[in-house]
């Protein structure tokens, strides 16, 4: 259904992506991610209403447009007892600088899990706790120009934790040429 090398969103870590949901759901983003959220919903729509397709685009949209997806979320979350307010991230964090200037041709999922892992964002064993405020904001896409020095992605990290680390820009393939981008 996506490219499984490529994140999916640009938020890595347990409460950033619940941010990134938000987001989402009060139609302030426009990226990969919602494009395959507006893609499985409205298939999900298409077959419990037995509406056509393009019915179901629009009552995706008109949901998003609305407010009346965040509404429900907002629904579901108090009806088990959550509060979307304690949402917490770390205050300390660290940017990771592009070391060239070009296009972004490539991001290196997996090596983002794992650095998603590494702060602490999930368990190697069942005994390791989760820290929910750490995680990494990619500030840049597929496609993106990048100059020498801008801003690739943010780590938030662990209180007093330090996480300097020059290869965290590898993750980033930045090429001269602009690279077509694969948006379905």
């Amino acid at each position: 259904i996506t490219y499984m090398d490529v994140p999916l969103g640009m938020y890595i870590g347990n409460s950033l992506e619940i941010l990134e949901v938000i987001r989402i759901l009060k139609n302030e983003e426009d990226n990969y991610l919602v494009a395959v959220c507006k893609e499985l919903s409205s298939k999900m729509v298409e077959l419990a209403l037995g509406v056509s397709s393009e019915e179901a685009d629009q009552m995706v949209e008109d949901s998003l447009s609305s407010g009346k997806a965040y509404k429900k979320f907002l629904e579901i979350i108090a009806s088990q007892g959550g509060d979307i307010n304690g949402i917490k991230v770390s205050n300390h964090t660290q940017d990771i600088t592009s070391p060239i200037s070009g296009y972004v041709s490539t991001i290196n999922a997996y090596n983002f899990g794992k650095l998603s892992l590494d702060l602490g964002g999930g368990r190697r064993t069942k005994e390791d706790k989760i820290d929910s405020t750490v995680g990494i904001v990619l500030k840049k896409k597929i496609g993106d120009y990048v100059d020498k020095g801008d801003i690739l992605c943010t780590l938030y990290l662990k209180e007093g934790a330090s996480y300097i680390d020059d290869d965290i820009a590898s993750f980033y393939t930045i090429l001269p040429e602009k690279v077509e981008v694969l948006d379905d």
